[in-house]
């Protein structure tokens, strides 16, 4: 395995690491809630920031990648990115297909599925450039 593969896996694990130890301290903090709309619901506010707030970032960096940034190809901030929109999309399909979840929530998780799809194709597309 090429060394830049080998960093990029790593990248990969410690992405999943990082979002797992985020996922347990909002668990941990903000369930159950207080709140009279129910035990989940600063839950399910904090992913829909998370969800938007990783959606609009990663068609940012991506942007900027294909445009002035080259270097943010397999950076850490970019396979973050792909991480948690996956992560994000998956877990509203588990969501949805368990009945805790709306069918428009998961519509709008399937945009992070495809802006994580997009950055992943992108990282396996390897970028040509002519030195002739």
């Amino acid at each position: 395995m090429p060394s830049e593969q080998k960093r990029i896996a790593r990248y990969v694990l410690l992405s999943i690491l990082v979002l797992g130890t985020l996922a347990a301290v909002v668990i941990l903090t903000f369930y159950p809630s207080n709140s009279s709309l129910g035990r989940g619901f600063s839950l399910v506010v904090l992913y829909m920031v998370a969800q938007k707030t990783a959606l609009y970032a990663s068609v940012l960096v991506f942007l900027l990648r294909l445009t002035i940034f080259k270097q943010l190809l397999g950076s850490f901030l970019y396979v973050f990115l792909l991480v948690t929109n996956i992560c994000i999309a998956v877990l509203a399909m588990y969501l949805f297909f368990f009945h805790h979840y709306t069918r428009e929530f998961l519509h709008d998780a399937l945009w992070n599925l495809l802006v994580g799809v997009l950055l992943f194709t992108d990282m396996l597309i390897p970028t040509r450039t002519n030195k002739d």
